[in-house]
């Protein structure tokens, strides 16, 4: 029995280490024979990425690099289906391998299921731990609003699976040969054809990636209206973070739905959370629980994130936002 991981190299950082982290818990959780990992780069590979991949994945036997040539599809959930299937198809044979394993975000949530009913797959989405108990392989997975963790077993002999990011801890610590490694070049089709794009929205990227910020700065709400948002920013601009918001404040139209953090959002495990006028519902609480410090701001002095927080601090954002944003400047002149 074997695994192989995907990740996508877009911009030659080094994101990749959740992946490899999955890959290893899988392995030597189920006594897994074989792991293998492909790298599917979407842009040129830098010799300082390669080394990287080469560095931290010493537990593998195998990895891949996929050059995808000729990419003329601007929707990326497309592009990705169709770079799977023309490795699996032409390439490599999927058939070979127990589990095929996709970290999960937006794009991957949105293609998975697609890849699994291609290659006659059973699927498991967003999961945040794997066990083996008495010869079953349990799956592990946030339900009811992320108030309990629900395992079930898959009967299908192969499974596509789908991660959490930050769940599964990388660890260079589990010894093994240095894996063989093979180039290949693909050059990109559109073999499947059933997937209709109407429309694109670009959104602005601004400051870090949510996922891979050290601070994030993050709000509610409470905020009371979009405008809030503002003082969310140039705290986090001061402080070289990210803006973060809860589904509430997606909902009400406040703010981009892919900066959502919790459990139908983004999971993130900064060094600093700063969360504004979030109350702390569990379904919040699941994608940022483990941050290293969490900071909450609530004029509310039972709301449950104080349960949650490491510092907490009961008071109207207007009035304390300010007062720290005008500190920091003065540190910083």
């Amino acid at each position: 029995m074997s695994v192989i991981g995907f990740v996508f190299n877009k911009d030659n950082k080094i994101d990749f280490l959740n992946d490899l982290a999955f890959l290893n818990k899988i392995k030597y959780k189920l006594n897994l024979e074989k792991s293998y990992l492909g790298v599917i780069n979407l842009t040129d590979i830098s010799d300082g990425y390669k080394d990287n991949i080469l560095r931290y994945s010493k537990n593998l036997n195998k990895i891949y690099f996929f050059n995808v040539k000729n990419l003329n599809q601007l929707y990326l959930p497309v592009a990705i289906v169709n770079i799977l299937i023309n490795i699996f198809s032409s390439i490599i044979k999927y058939d070979e391998f127990s589990y095929i394993s996709l970290q999960a975000n937006d794009i991957t949530n949105e293609v998975a299921p697609f890849i699994a009913s291609f290659l006659n797959y059973g699927i498991a989405t967003n999961l945040i731990d794997i066990d083996l108990i008495n010869d079953n392989v349990l799956f592990k997975s946030f339900s009811y609003g992320s108030k309990s963790i629900s395992s079930f077993i898959l009967k299908n002999s192969k499974i596509l699976l789908t991660f959490k990011p930050n769940y599964f801890e990388f660890s260079e610590d589990i010894n093994y040969s240095s894996p063989i490694f093979e180039e290949i070049d693909i050059n990109y089709e559109e073999k499947f054809n059933k997937i209709k794009v109407y429309n694109i929205n670009k959104v602005e990227k601004i400051g870090p990636k949510l996922e891979e910020a050290r601070i994030i700065v993050s709000g509610g709400r409470g905020l009371g209206s979009k405008e809030g948002f503002a003082l969310l920013r140039e705290l986090a601009n001061l402080l070289g973070g990210a803006v973060g918001a809860s589904r509430a404040a997606v909902d009400a139209n406040w703010i981009e739905p892919n900066l959502q953090i919790g459990q139908t959002g983004k999971t993130v495990s900064p060094d600093l959370y700063i969360a504004v006028g979030i109350s702390g519902a569990t379904q919040h609480i699941a994608g940022m629980n483990k941050s290293k410090v969490i900071v909450a701001i609530n004029n509310d002095k039972e709301a449950p994130i104080f349960k949650y927080s490491h510092i907490g601090i009961v008071e109207d954002y207007k009035v304390i936002l300010p007062a720290i944003i005008n500190e920091i400047k003065k540190l910083k002149t």
